[in-house]
């Protein structure tokens, strides 16, 4: 309908629609319309979309053959895509299978994010590999840009609260008030 007002829709405008037709009409409708899709515009953007919808509703098949397929085609994972993988995996009781994902990520040259490396602790926090946790928490420390913010230290402050490690979660949370500048500490706590 938008291309008869003369309006062409952008690629990412096609992966948005995508996933708004899952969302409304559900997978199989969101499979038909990625098939009808100009090839031209099937990226990584519309495979990502669609690998996000198998993601989200829990289907691995569809998703570890998506991302197979996007590999085939040299497509560009991003950590977006991994991190779906890896939610998809943490959600269907696989977590064992998610440090093996994030070594993929790192070996492809696709640096973990925060969102990532929160997975990957929960992930070990569920195997009850705290010294894994840890291990991960000071890599991120050396290597993560953006993983200096509240989601993360809750959620490792979370990670040792049900692992009974109270004194470490209480701890870090301190270092972390410490660290942040006041006004940042304010906003988050509202």
């Amino acid at each position: 309908m938008v291309t008869k007002r003369g309006m062409n829709k952008t690629v990412s405008d096609q992966a948005i629609h995508l996933d708004l037709v899952a969302k409304a009409r559900g997978i199989p409708a969101a499979e038909n319309y990625f098939i009808d899709i100009p090839e031209a515009s099937k990226n990584h953007l519309t495979y990502g979309a669609l690998l996000n919808c198998y993601c989200k509703e829990l289907i691995t098949e569809k998703a570890e053959a998506l991302i197979e397929k996007m590999k085939e085609l040299n497509l560009p994972l991003g950590s977006m895509s991994y991190n779906n993988l890896m939610t998809l995996y943490t959600k269907i009781g696989q977590p064992e299978r998610v440090p093996n994902i994030v070594q993929e990520m790192k070996s492809c040259g696709t640096m973990p994010d925060s969102y990532t490396y929160n997975v990957w602790m929960r992930a070990l926090a569920s195997m009850n590999d705290i010294s894994g946790v840890e291990r991960v928490i000071e890599e991120m420390k050396r290597d993560a840009e953006d993983a200096d913010d509240w989601t993360t230290y809750s959620n490792i402050a979370s990670v040792y609260v049900d692992a009974g490690l109270f004194e470490k979660a209480e701890k870090d949370l301190r270092n972390w008030k410490r660290e942040m500048p006041t006004e940042i500490f304010l906003l988050s706590s509202f």
